[in-house]
């Protein structure tokens, strides 16, 4: 998968409409480099499991959902705007019985709600926590083989519906909320 992901010109020859052209616009849109992405994550993850007693099974398990977090970006419908991120966490949390995930998006649910009164971010939050645990486990998907399906059938086939709180705010909104220009 790794090298897949890295191999952005393959990515860009998929399918129109496919999980892996969708997630390599996601990552060009988003001025995202997976190779660096994969670099840092391995640095981390060396620096971490040098002091910790992990198995390669726990190592294989953190780095796959590091890599995932964009899949979740795509197949949910987020962007990488604040709370297109606060979904990105609850949708994880769903997914991994992530305690810190979950507590991550609630306060930010809160933050959110007070910086922009009107704007859903409880019910977005909840639809993507909601959304994580209905879909199918992500640490088991072979990524690979889905790359060139139509997104559209990868979302059904991982029981992933669009979260109406999200997509309902214009991209507008979102962009501002994340520069703080949302009025009071």
């Amino acid at each position: 998968l790794i090298a897949r992901l890295s191999d952005a010109a393959s990515l860009r020859q998929l399918p129109s409409g496919s999980l892996g052209n969708a997630y390599i616009q996601y990552m060009d849109r988003n001025s995202l480099n997976f190779s660096d992405f994969i670099r840092e994550c391995t640095s981390m993850h060396q620096g971490y499991y040098s002091k910790a007693n992990a198995s390669e099974v726990q190592r294989n398990w953190f780095m796959t959902n590091n890599i995932c977090h964009d899949f979740f970006h795509v197949l949910g419908g987020y962007d990488i705007d604040a709370l297109g991120e606060l979904c990105v966490q609850s949708f994880f949390s769903g997914q991994s019985g992530s305690r810190a995930a979950w507590m991550l998006a609630r306060i930010g649910m809160v933050v959110a709600a007070a910086a922009a009164p009107g704007i859903g971010a409880f019910a977005m939050v909840r639809c993507a926590y909601r959304q994580g645990v209905a879909a199918g486990n992500f640490a088991l998907v072979d990524w690979t083989k889905l790359l060139g399906e139509p997104l559209d059938s990868v979302r059904a086939s991982l029981n992933i519906s669009p979260n109406p709180a999200y997509a309902g705010v214009p991209k507008a909104r979102l962009d501002a909320i994340l520069a703080g220009k949302e009025p009071a």
